[in-house]
């Protein structure tokens, strides 16, 4: 049995409203992030290789890349940047094909008019990356992205020039790979270090 007490209002959590955004989006986006793109205040949407303005939600192309996976301020100006997939070069007709681990982040100089700076920072050992997080992990706060992929273990890269000592030969060192395993969290062998860099 159970007992009940009708409520005098409807509650909050009741009262969203479910809106299409695009019906027509040329292929299917694996990530939606919510984020401020154009600096108005008000929150857009990136999906896919597009953004929506709030709030009449037209869509404006995000140039050279395949999917958007998400935001965080990277370069620590107060303003997200986004990071990224490329499209793999396939002649397939299918979406699913062009996926790829060739990874980027993104500053929106005029997003409106396709304007976009540029940051190649690596490739994801493992393919397109399934989950993804970014965050100040690693030794004086730099800054490391993460990449899950069917539990194969956690790709990490550096959005940071300044990273050099803990390497060998371009990957983590067994230490810094140690002193991450003792704190719960352990990374993929193949976890590997790449230097931004700017595509003009």
């Amino acid at each position: 049995m159970q007992i009940g007490k009708k409520r005098s209002a409807q509650p909050t959590w009741a009262k969203f409203r479910h809106r299409f955004l695009d019906r027509d989006k040329p292929y299917t986006g694996t990530d939606v992030i919510a984020s401020g793109v154009d600096g108005d205040g008000r929150k857009d949407v990136v999906c896919g290789a597009w953004w929506y303005k709030a709030d009449s939600w037209q869509r404006f192309a995000i140039p050279n890349v395949y999917q958007g996976h998400l935001d965080y301020d990277i370069d620590k100006d107060g303003k997200d940047e986004y990071v990224a997939t490329r499209q793999f070069p396939t002649q397939a007709k299918d979406w699913y094909p062009k996926l790829s681990g060739d990874l980027l982040w993104l500053d929106p100089v005029d997003p409106k008019n396709g304007k976009w700076k540029e940051y190649d920072f690596g490739r994801s050992p493992n393919g397109w990356p399934h989950g993804v997080g970014i965050g100040p992990v690693l030794p004086k706060g730099q800054l490391a992205f993460f990449a899950t992929y069917h539990g194969q273990g956690y790709p990490l890269f550096t959005v940071s020039q300044d990273f050099v000592n803990d390497l060998t030969g371009n990957k983590l060192s067994a230490q810094l790979i140690a002193e991450f395993k003792k704190n719960g969290f352990a990374l993929s062998s193949q976890s590997v270090i790449a230097t931004p860099r700017e595509r003009q």
